[in-house]
């Protein structure tokens, strides 16, 4: 069970990570194109 709960924590975070950069890419392209 414990397991389990860790293994959601690392997936989110790495989900996190991703939006993140995501977002920042994107961010960027928008201060570039303006």
């Amino acid at each position: 069970m414990g397991g389990l709960i860790r293994l959601s924590i690392v997936r989110s975070q790495a989900g996190l990570g991703r939006i993140n950069i995501y977002y920042r890419l994107n961010f960027g392209l928008s201060r570039f194109l303006s």
